[in-house]
């Protein structure tokens, strides 16, 4: 598992720096850190080797942790994502509201992202289910967001109806199949070419109403 984990992680941040060499500088690179991986004394020098092998910055490159991954050893945990913090590099806690879901992790890890996992998001929106809770501890879990001045990301987005619901209530980061499904990375550079001309032109509508 640890050689698997090291080659997605060097993959994804060649790949990241190929698609900036192109043109696509703001973007930012998820990758996932699985349970063996998280427990690797060579973690750090492996996340530190790929960013200097690739020159990305490490801001670019965002880390996500699920919470099962944190119960086992609290202190073990704080203390690798300390270190992984102090490379400059973003974490985000993935899955948020499934499993154990402590409220200690959002107080007691260096957590820049929280991920809404996409069971709260499947019916929102949808006007023929009732769905009162669901959309309650959505609610909450946005408001819990914002005031821990944490980046929000709602998973499993797949209806326009669902991302209507979401920005309406204040989350503006989705992940989904209502943007694309997984792709190889020259179809993937083509989908980024198309949400950014659709992201320019939204900006340019917005500017000609100003005055």
């Amino acid at each position: 598992m640890l050689p698997i984990g090291r080659w997605v992680l060097e993959t994804a941040c060649r790949q990241l720096r190929r698609w900036q060499e192109e043109g696509h500088g703001e973007l930012e690179f998820a990758v996932n850190l699985s349970p063996r991986q998280l427990r690797d004394p060579a973690l750090v020098d492996n996340v530190r080797g790929a960013l200097a092998a690739t020159g990305i910055e490490p801001s670019r490159l965002v880390l996500e942790v699920t919470e099962g991954l944190l119960i086992e050893d609290m202190a073990f945990s704080r203390q690798v994502l300390t270190r992984l913090k102090e490379l400059g590099v973003r974490l985000a806690l993935d899955d948020f509201g499934t499993g154990y879901s402590s409220l200690s992790y959002l107080n007691n890890l260096p957590f820049d992202i929280l991920k809404m996992d996409g069971s709260f998001t499947r019916n929102l929106g949808d006007a023929g289910r009732e769905n009162a809770s669901g959309q309650a501890v959505a609610r909450a879990i946005i408001g819990l967001a914002r005031s821990l001045s944490m980046t929000l990301v709602a998973e499993g987005v797949e209806t326009p109806e669902q991302l209507a619901w979401l920005a309406a209530n204040g989350c503006t980061l989705i992940q989904g199949y209502l943007l694309g499904r997984p792709e190889a990375p020259q179809a993937a550079a083509a989908t980024l070419d198309r949400l950014a001309a659709e992201h320019a032109r939204r900006q340019k509508e917005r500017g000609d109403f100003v005055i």
